[in-house]
C-alpha cells in the first residue's frame, strides 16, 4: 500500500513539474492557428521540435492545451529529441489535437515523421497516451496498446 502511495505521490509531482513547464513557456496561437511566442524567448534556446495544438479541432480547455503541450515537448524530451519551447527555432512540428467525448479522448499527433492516434480513458491517462505516440514517431514502432477486452 505504502509503495503505491509513494507511486501516486511521484506520477503526481511529475504531473505538477510538466504543468508549471507548460505554463511558464505557453504560445497564444494567431488567427490562423500558427504559434505567437508569449514574451522574448529563453536566451540561447537551441533548435528542436516544437509543439502546436489544433485550436479548429481540440475540446480541451485552454489550461489543459498548455498542459498538453508541455507533456508533449516532455515526451519529445524523455526520448532524447531536442525540444524548442520558445516555438522560435523549430527543426521539426508537431500539430496534436485531443477531441474530449464523454470521459474519452481521442488524440491526434502529426509531423514530419508520421501522424499517430491514440485514445486515452482520463485526462489523467494522457501523459501515458502522449509517450507512447511519441515513443512510436521516433523509432518508427507501432504503438503498444493493451489488449481490448470483449463480451464483458
Amino acid at each position: 500500500m505504502r509503495d503505491n502511495t509513494v507511486r501516486t505521490l511521484a506520477n503526481w509531482s511529475s504531473c505538477i513539474l510538466v504543468l508549471l513547464m507548460a505554463v511558464g513557456t505557453a504560445q497564444a496561437q494567431g488567427a490562423d492557428g500558427a504559434p505567437v511566442p508569449m514574451g522574448p524567448p529563453p536566451a540561447g534556446e537551441p533548435p528542436g521540435v516544437c509543439v502546436v495544438i489544433d485550436p479548429q479541432r481540440d475540446t480541451l480547455t485552454e489550461q489543459e492545451r498548455m498542459a498538453v503541450r508541455g507533456l508533449v515537448l516532455q515526451a519529445f524530451a524523455n526520448e532524447k529529441i531536442a525540444v524548442n519551447s520558445s516555438g522560435t527555432a523549430c527543426t521539426e512540428t508537431y500539430v496534436v489535437s485531443n477531441i474530449k467525448l464523454g470521459n474519452t479522448i481521442n488524440v491526434t499527433m502529426s509531423g514530419q515523421r508520421g501522424a499517430r492516434n491514440g485514445r486515452s480513458n482520463s485526462l489523467d491517462d494522457l501523459p501515458n497516451v502522449y509517450s507512447q505516440m511519441v515513443k512510436s514517431l521516433v523509432t518508427g514502432a507501432p504503438m503498444v496498446t493493451e489488449p481490448q477486452l470483449s463480451g464483458m
